[in-house]
């Protein structure tokens, strides 16, 4: 028979004080279920039986009172069941949606392969391709959504219940499942949208070159976009290097912040306490010694070898 979580199958005591309760009849006269009561709830229940007048309260020992009910042990193991059914669920549920995801973005990846290649890549900007990229994505991004509520769901359920190693480093390999899936779907994404651009310049670039060949020149809308694609260039360099300034200035700022809380407790902790802050100025002064005699060597040592210079 299953353990309920908070009690325990232990020996019937043979105490003449304690009388005899009865037994579950699928292990025996032998065992009886015992619930493991915190240290404070025993005490809450020892004093409300010498509240009371109970003699074993005042002797120290647990009274029948002060045990709990078969329908409370019933309760409890209809409750842990319960939860383990609802975490059994919703593991059924994640491994489920963790393999349509798998399918899902193989399926993302080879189109994403195919689409790659030169003789996909004029096709790579069509209507029909790009439909079915966003239907894919579409897809994924639902199931994703899905299987981050069915964690979150794991994860109260896991918290509603006392955390086991077991169920812990469970939910923790889901997330990382979920979280693995994610990066490989924006990567995957980042690489299309990369090759959509790119069949997208080649479109125009075959379009200008037939234009040009068409004309016998090349004409002024060619220099235009030429202008325009280096003028482009030029404020996405612009744009990276303004960010980088950016982030260097927030570092700076931060660096900034915390070297003015530090000097902010020192100077508080100076104040607080005396002893330190006269340790403080002792230290101060014999920084300023030291400087004070280390210039006057350093004085007396170059005065001497000009002195020898001199001397020869």
């Amino acid at each position: 028979m299953k353990q309920p979580e908070g009690y325990k199958w232990e020996k019937y005591p043979q105490m003449p004080h304690v009388p005899s309760e009865p037994s579950n009849p699928t292990i025996g006269r032998s065992l009886r279920l015992r619930r493991i009561s915190p240290p404070y709830q025993l005490i809450a229940r020892r004093a409300e039986s010498r509240k009371q007048g109970d003699p074993a309260a005042e002797s120290g020992r647990i009274s029948p009172a002060m045990m709990p009910s078969a329908s409370d042990a019933a309760a409890a193991a209809a409750a842990l069941e319960l939860q383990e059914s609802g975490w059994e669920e919703l593991r059924r549920e994640a491994r489920k949606l963790e393999g349509d995801l798998d399918v899902k973005l193989s399926s993302y990846a080879r189109l994403a392969a195919r689409s790659s290649s030169a003789a996909d890549a004029a096709s790579a900007s069509s209507p029909s391709e790009r439909s079915s990229w966003k239907s894919m994505e579409f897809e994924i991004q639902s199931l994703l959504d899905k299987l981050q509520d069915v964690n979150d769901a794991m994860s109260r359920c896991a918290a509603s219940t006392a955390p086991t190693t077991s169920v812990s480093q469970k939910l923790a390999r889901h997330r990382d499942i979920l979280h693995e899936f994610a990066q490989e779907f924006r990567r995957t994404r980042g690489n299309l949208s990369s090759i959509r651009e790119h069949a997208d310049l080649l479109s125009s670039v075959r379009d200008d070159i037939t234009e040009s060949k068409a004309t016998g020149g090349m004409s002024p809308r060619v220099h235009l976009l030429r202008e325009r694609a280096s003028i482009h260039g030029s404020i996405n360099q612009i744009d990276e290097v303004i960010g980088q300034a950016q982030s260097t200035r927030v570092a700076l700022s931060n660096q900034r912040a915390l070297f003015g809380d530090v000097q902010g407790k020192v100077k508080q902790l100076g104040e607080k306490f005396p002893v330190i802050r006269g340790l403080l100025g002792a230290i101060k002064r014999k920084k300023s010694k030291d400087t004070i005699i280390l210039s006057a060597v350093i004085a007396a040592c170059t005065i001497f070898l000009i002195i020898y210079w001199l001397s020869k």
